[in-house]
């Protein structure tokens, strides 16, 4: 989708810098022209919005896979303890149970959550195990900044969602404005093959596969930069 986008953003301006570069005295070019321009400018702007979107969700994304494997590894001690504690106190440990590495996120938060309100009602025999005081306020924070990271997320995809939509609308525009500048300039240049072909190398449509290895081969030489 990135590339095929891409290819059509970069045909849009190879194009509509051709036209400009030819004025033509005719009503019909000029408002394709602007129309195309309008649409290019309107479609870069989401396509911003749209990378901005992809890359929220992506780190967000990553940043609650860590939280998931450190909160794991933070609340087996207090499991551990737990089962100390239980010998003394008979079914203390039952509300001291690690989620399943698939948990869902909501029931990980919710059962998280329980964790720490039954540590804190019991904090005096957790720190006669060495719990540091501040253990189970510092877990609630954490497990704050996960909610905050799973909001991050879902706005990153309903930003990216959204701007997608809007984007594929503008490209299509554009493409359609562009198509009736391909109508005026065929009639126009007919009797001027350079220009002509000109014209149609600024305004060919990528194919996917072509754009694909264009991709490849900007990222070849971004890498060897």
């Amino acid at each position: 989708m990135k590339t095929a986008m891409r290819g059509k953003l970069a045909m849009g301006e190879s194009a509509t810098e051709f036209c400009r570069a030819k004025p033509h005295d005719n009503a019909l070019y000029n408002e394709a022209l602007a129309g195309a321009t309008a649409a290019l400018d309107g479609a870069k702007a989401k396509y911003g919005e749209w990378l901005a979107g992809m890359g929220t969700e992506h780190i967000s994304t990553k940043s609650i896979d860590h939280f998931r494997d450190w909160i794991r590894t933070k609340f087996r001690k207090v499991i551990r303890v737990a089962e100390a504690v239980s010998r003394k106190e008979p079914g203390f440990d039952l509300r001291f149970r690690l989620p399943k590495e698939r948990t869902a996120d909501l029931k990980l938060i919710a059962d998280l959550r329980a964790m720490v309100t039954a540590g804190e009602a019991h904090q005096d025999a957790f720190l006669r195990y060495g719990l540091a005081e501040g253990f189970f306020a510092s877990m609630r924070q954490e497990i704050d900044r996960f909610e905050d990271l799973l909001a991050e997320r879902k706005a990153g995809q309903a930003g990216h969602v959204g701007a997608a939509v809007v984007l594929e609308q503008l490209l299509d525009e554009m493409l359609g404005h562009i198509d009736d500048l391909d109508a005026l300039n065929t009639v126009r240049f007919a009797d001027d093959p350079e220009q002509m072909a000109a014209w149609k190398s600024a305004s060919r449509k990528p194919s996917r596969r072509k754009a694909k290895a264009a991709a490849a081969r900007a990222a070849a030489r971004a890498a060897n930069a």
